[in-house]
C-alpha cells in the first residue's frame, strides 16, 4: 500500500512540475531508486551477494597442518632379523625411523682333529649399534671348521687351514679354525661393529689329542698341547693375533692376524688351525688352535657383553630393533 502511495505522489509532483513549465520546457525527474542492490550507508555491499575474497575461507584441496603428506613411509615396527651360515656375505638394511639396532653374534666351532680330538666352541658377542636409517650393514656368519689333511682355509670369515709338509697317506688329519661372526660397514675388517670369535682347531701327536682353544671374548683361548713337549698356539687378543706356540724348518707356524687365524703345519701328526675373530688365534707344534678374540668396542656401541665358548657347529647372528 505505501508503494502505491509513493508512486502517485511521485506521479502528482511530475505533473505539478509539467504544469509549471512552459511549452518547450524540458522537465527532468530522478528514476526511482533500485535498493535491491544499493549498498548500506557505510558503503558495505548487500549482504545478499557472497564475498569470493571471505579471509577464512580455506581453498578446497588445502592440507590440514597436522597432516602427513600423502607419500609418507610408515616406521618400522618392532622386529627382528636371523642371520644363517651361507658362506657368503649377506646384506641387512636398517628399517625406517630405526636409529639403533641390537646385534647379537656367535663364532663357529672349529674343526674336529684325528682322532676325534674336538675344536674349541665359538664366542658370543653383544652390543647395541647407532645407525641410520636406510643404511646397508654387511652381516658374515661364520662356518664350522672341518676335518682335513691339506686345507689352506678353515671355516668361512677368518678360520684357518691346515697343511701337511710331509706327504704320508693316510694320517695327519687335523681341524681347521671356526670362523668369526660378524657385523660391519663396509667390506673391509676395520669396519666391523660387532665381532664373535671362532674357535681353534683340535691337534694331536703319537695318539693324544689338543683340543683347539675356545673363541671370544677380550682374549681367545689357548689350544691345547697335545703334550709331546710343543707348544701350541695361543689365543687372539684385542690389540695382537695370537702367539705362535712352536715352528721350525718347514712346520712354519704362525701367529694370528687381524681377522685372521694362522694355519697350522703338520706331519703324520696333526696341527689345529687358529680361529677366526677382532684378531686370529695362532698356531704350534702338533696341538690345537687357539681361538680368535670377540669385539664390541666400535664408537658408539652401548650395552655390550661377551662370552666365550658357547656355540657348537656354524655360527649365527640375530639383529633386532
Amino acid at each position: 500500500m505505501s508503494l502505491v502511495r509513493v508512486r502517485l505522489s511521485s506521479l502528482l509532483l511530475t505533473a505539478a512540475a509539467l504544469g509549471a513549465a512552459g511549452c518547450g520546457d524540458v522537465v527532468t525527474t530522478a528514476p526511482d531508486a533500485d535498493t535491491s542492490s544499493a549498498p548500506d550507508a557505510a558503503g558495505a555491499p548487500d549482504a545478499r551477494v557472497p564475498d569470493a575474497r571471505m579471509p577464512d575461507a580455506a581453498p578446497p584441496d588445502a592440507v590440514p597442518p597436522d597432516a602427513a603428506p600423502p607419500d609418507a613411509v610408515p616406521c618400522a615396527a618392532p622386529g627382528s632379523t636371523t642371520f644363517g651360515f651361507t658362506g657368503t656375505t649377506q646384506a641387512f638394511t636398517v628399517p625406517t625411523c630405526v636409529t639403533s639396532i641390537t646385534v647379537q653374534a656367535w663364532g663357529a666351532q672349529g674343526g674336529t682333529g684325528e682322532p676325534g680330538v674336538v675344536g674349541g666352541l665359538g664366542g658370543y658377542a653383544q652390543a647395541v649399534v647407532p645407525v641410520t636409517e636406510g643404511e646397508i650393514l654387511l652381516v658374515e656368519v661364520g662356518g664350522a671348521g672341518t676335518t682335513v689333511v691339506n686345507a689352506t682355509t678353515g671355516g668361512y670369515n677368518g678360520g684357518g687351514g691346515s697343511l701337511e709338509t710331509i706327504a704320508q697317506p693316510n694320517c695327519g688329519y687335523s681341524g681347521t679354525g671356526g670362523g668369526a661372526s660378524d657385523v660391519r660397514r663396509g667390506a673391509d675388517l676395520s669396519g666391523r661393529l660387532v665381532v664373535a670369535g671362532g674357535g681353534g682347531g683340535g691337534g694331536y701327536s703319537g695318539g693324544a689329542g689338543g683340543a683347539g682353544g675356545f673363541g671370544g671374548g677380550d682374549v681367545g683361548g689357548d689350544g691345547a698341547s697335545s703334550g709331546v713337549g710343543f707348544a701350541a698356539g695361543g689365543g687372539g687378543t684385542q690389540t695382537a693375533g695370537g702367539a705362535v706356540g712352536w715352528a721350525e724348518g718347514d712346520y712354519a707356524n704362525g701367529a694370528g692376524t687381524f681377522g685372521v687365524g694362522a694355519i697350522g703345519y703338520h706331519d703324520c701328526a696333526g696341527t689345529g688351525g687358529g680361529g677366526g675373530g677382532w684378531f686370529g688365534g695362532g698356531t704350534g707344534g702338533f696341538g690345537g688352535g687357539g681361538g680368535g678374540s670377540g669385539y664390541v668396542s666400535a664408537p658408539g656401541n652401548t650395552g655390550t657383553l661377551m662370552q666365550v665358548g658357547v656355540q657348537s657347529g656354524d655360527g649365527q647372528i640375530v639383529i633386532s630393533w
